[in-house]
């Protein structure tokens, strides 16, 4: 419940900020969950370090799971953002290349199976799809508690995805 309730709670603070203070603030309370969420912050150095090896300092290890923080709470600053952002403006800052496939494969008829690495913003990017306007069905993980959920979709809901 708790999670649920920090998001209502940024949600009715930081994404009315503009862009540059929000994200001076969002990254100022990561570095502060990041420096007191210890098990949390061992988790993520011990995931790091299966990934860049023994070779990294621990200076660099903690520099590079403090750098995993701030993107994971910019990417929830993004979703408390989903709604406002017009698909106008994602056009503008999104290159989108390769679309004449997607294109190719609707002369077919036929859907497409788009799978995708966790790469860019995992609520920004699938509104893309619309701005293509290509239909979509997203497939997500089931949050707890369920209000937690529901919120979470309403928030990547808001422009039309299912």
């Amino acid at each position: 419940m708790w999670r649920y309730l920090t998001l209502r709670l940024a949600a009715s603070t930081i994404r009315w900020l503009p862009s540059a203070p929000a994200v001076l603030l969002v990254s100022l309370f990561a570095d502060i969950t990041h420096l007191f969420a210890r098990k949390t912050r061992s988790i993520v150095e011990c995931n790091l370090r299966h990934i860049v090896g023994d070779s990294v300092t621990k200076k660099s290890l903690r520099q590079m799971t403090r750098e995993a923080f701030r993107n994971l709470f910019l990417n929830y600053y993004d979703l408390l953002r989903v709604p406002r952002v017009t698909l106008d403006e994602i056009e503008r800052f999104v290159n989108f290349d390769g679309v004449e496939y997607f294109d190719q494969a609707q002369r077919y008829g036929r859907g497409v199976v788009l799978a995708s690495a966790h790469i860019g913003n995992l609520d920004l990017v699938p509104q893309t799809l619309l701005v293509l306007r290509l239909k979509a069905m997203i497939l997500a993980e089931q949050l707890r508690p369920p209000r937690l959920h529901d919120y979470v979709m309403g928030l990547r809901r808001a422009h039309g995805l299912s």
